[in-house]
This record gives C-alpha cells, sequence and structure tokens, in this order.
C-alpha cells in the first residue's frame, strides 16, 4: 500500500491456472471467489494484480473483476500474449504459428484492453517469438 514511489503487485501467474481458477468453487461462502481473492490481496499490502485476460475471464470476466478492484483500491496490470496465451499446456501449439497468427492475436487482445472501462495502469506484452518459419525458402 505505497503511497508514493514502489507499488507492489500481487501477479496472478504462479497462481492456480485460469482454467482451475473457473472450476474452483466457493461453496458455502458469501460472495465470489473473486471477492474473497481481491480482498486477501489487498488485506496482504498489494497495491493491485497482474492479470492476464485468460485470468479476468476465470474470475468472472471484467464486468465482475473491475468494480472489485476499485472496491479494495486495487490497480491493474494486464498480461498479453501473442503466442501460447498464459502458457497453458493447451495453447502450446500458438508458439508455432507464423508471424500473421502472432499479430492478429496480439491485436485483438490489445483491442480487448483497451475496451475496459478502467484503465490498466501497464500492460504486459509477451509478443514475439524466439524463431518464425520462413516459409518463402526451401
Amino acid at each position: 500500500m505505497a503511497s508514493n514511489g514502489l507499488r507492489c503487485f500481487r501477479s496472478l501467474w504462479g497462481s492456480p491456472t485460469a482454467l482451475k481458477l473457473a472450476s474452483d468453487s466457493t461453496a458455502g461462502s458469501t460472495g465470489s471467489y473473486a471477492q474473497h481473492l481481491l480482498a486477501h490481496i489487498r488485506r496482504q499490502g498489494f497495491d493491485g494484480i497482474e492479470a492476464s485476460l485468460g485470468d479476468l475471464k476465470a474470475l468472472g470476466g471484467t464486468d465482475v473483476v473491475l468494480p472489485l478492484l476499485a472496491e479494495n483500491k486495487l490497480e491493474l496490470i494486464v498480461g498479453v500474449y501473442s503466442g501460447w496465451v498464459d502458457y497453458e499446456p493447451q495453447n502450446l501449439s500458438q508458439q508455432f504459428e507464423g508471424v500473421e497468427a502472432h499479430v492478429k492475436r496480439f491485436r485483438e487482445q490489445l483491442e480487448t484492453v483497451s475496451s475496459f472501462s478502467q484503465r490498466p495502469v501497464h500492460i504486459n506484452a509477451h509478443s514475439g517469438s524466439d524463431h518464425w518459419v520462413n516459409r518463402g525458402s526451401s
């Protein structure tokens, strides 16, 4: 909860995966998993979260998460990926796609972020690939 200078963000990367977040429930408790998680993160002293679009969707979508961030006085850094989204195993093949697919996916995710009702303080872009297939050579 820094007032000036360093702000501390809790990355949801390394937490349960987006798929696990979506499948976990808070049966027997009042409020959603997102409410509990974000309130807990704030109590821990963080100024915000870093989350991918998949994480935000798993927590209920931006219509749920953005108001909860505001309620808990938390800021957002959003992660976008041109390939191998969220480093989830089912997305692994994306890293081997060509430039056009990476650019298209990257553009779509940036357009999604730009439509948010509350602006993130930063976009953490995981773009490109360590290699590209040159389809023009034999």
